[in-house]
């Protein structure tokens, strides 16, 4: 569109405005911002008009030009905007077409920006970045503009009436299973738009627990995309083959499984080659991992998101905390547009074991607090078994720290350390806790 079109528009709608309380206000409904007009006389005149409006006064031309002194106008730009004002008192307005002037100004606005945008790509691969890089954070501003919802978000109960009652009523699923019996029935599944954090200390379990997860969805033919900052691919799918038969995988790298094992083995791998598992490797720029998620998503979408781990990611931030605590607020924000459920691993640290009690708590999860306070819901692993050797061997227990419309407590699972192999209790055994910590002898 051209220079002169762009203008066109931003100075009829401007003068719709001007003298007309409801055309500003359907203006301001439909998104229109001061930084989506490209001439600055008719952003510094709505900047006004919006200020106004949301004090409920009225935009008549008088009182607008007087406040153009207080945003920080210079003489002649007041000038040339109380002239603009002039003009427009004398013309003919009916306020019918604001919403399709306001459409037409917020589109040329995202034009601009995804032209500037393109242009600092190509200058940061002049100075050397990494095409890939570069890319990917274009696509990361590219997403964000096209995420400038052109209305103001503002939703009524009549709008999720329909939701709540087909809740209700059973016709909307659930959310994912997590595929064990006690954790689904504890958390109410996995829900769409959440995400749910899951946290333990080094080599406790949580990447296999993830991992338990996504198999067990893949099987119910859900598509799954795993972020393993740390593992390979080779070596995630080797897992998902010791998780598919029981098998050791110790066992197949030192040669020591027999023939049978072998067969079973080989027959795993190809099994587990048709889940609908995918896996984003050997990439630690947040930008990039939600470049390449947000691809994947629109190619065919993805159902469940694992990343494995947190604080591996890197982000933009003046320290660690703010790092992380932005890797957590993008996630949170992409589980949320994506409209699935996002499980985010991190590390805890080991204060924990300096205690007396040696369970998880929300402060123990490390370099920010903002993993536990942006997550819908907070699942920390513990293994009694570590500080207690010879007691509850082969039990993991699940604490839930957090969960919105869920209580807290514990469920207990089985853990097969060699095959990295989780497993629902036995019905019998006592292995929910709800909402205590205690445990029946």
């Amino acid at each position: 569109m051209s220079h002169s079109e762009t203008n066109l528009y931003e100075d009829s709608l401007i003068s719709e405005v001007i003298g007309l309380d409801w055309a500003a206000d359907d203006a301001i409904n439909a998104g229109l911002l001061p930084d989506h007009f490209s001439g600055i006389e008719n952003a510094a005149i709505f900047t006004v008009v919006m200020s106004r409006r949301a004090k409920d006064q009225p935009v008549n031309a008088a009182d607008i030009s007087a406040a153009l002194s207080y945003i920080n106008c210079t003489r002649d730009m007041i000038e040339a905007c109380c002239a603009r004002i002039d003009a427009a008192r004398c013309e003919t307005k009916t306020g019918v077409s604001v919403e399709y002037y306001a459409t037409k100004i917020i589109a040329n606005w995202r034009a601009r920006e995804h032209a500037s945008s393109v242009a600092i790509m190509q200058s940061d691969i002049r100075r050397g970045t990494d095409w890939q890089d570069a890319d990917a954070q274009h696509q990361a501003r590219v997403n964000d503009l096209m995420e400038s919802s052109a209305n103001t978000g503002i939703k009524t109960f009549s709008d999720t009436r329909e939701t709540l009652l087909r809740d209700l009523n059973g016709l909307n699923p659930p959310g994912l299973q997590t595929g064990f019996r006690d954790v689904d029935a504890a958390i109410g599944y996995l829900r769409p738009g959440n995400m749910i954090l899951v946290c333990g200390s080094t080599g406790l379990g949580k990447s296999a627990f993830a991992l338990n997860i996504a198999i067990q969805n893949a099987k119910l033919k859900n598509r799954v995309c795993i972020v393993s900052v740390e593992m390979k691919t080779n070596e995630i799918h080797e897992r998902a083959v010791a998780i598919h038969t029981g098998i050791c995988p110790t066992g197949v790298i030192s040669k020591t499984i027999g023939e049978t094992e072998k067969r079973e083995w080989s027959r795993a791998i190809n099994e587990v080659c048709e889940l609908p598992i995918m896996v984003i490797d050997e990439v630690t720029g947040l930008e990039t991992i939600v470049y390449r998620l947000r691809n994947a998503h629109r190619r065919s979408k993805i159902d469940l998101v694992i990343v494995d781990y947190a604080q591996m990611i890197s982000a933009e931030g003046s320290n660690r905390e703010q790092e992380v605590a932005r890797v957590a607020r993008t996630f949170k924000v992409l589980a949320v547009s994506m409209g699935i459920p996002i499980i985010l691993l991190a590390q805890t640290n080991r204060d924990a074991e300096k205690r007396k009690d040696t369970k998880p708590q929300l402060s123990d999860i490390r370099d920010s607090a903002a993993l536990a306070q942006d997550a819908n819901m907070v699942l920390m692993l513990y293994r009694h078994e570590i500080h207690h050797p010879n007691e509850r061997r082969g039990e993991i227990d699940v604490y839930i720290r957090k969960g919105r419309s869920v209580g807290r407590g514990i469920v207990t699972l089985n853990f097969h350390d060699a095959s990295t192999t989780f497993t629902d209790m036995e019905p019998s055994y006592d292995h929910v806790s709800v909402p205590s910590d205690s445990r029946k002898k």
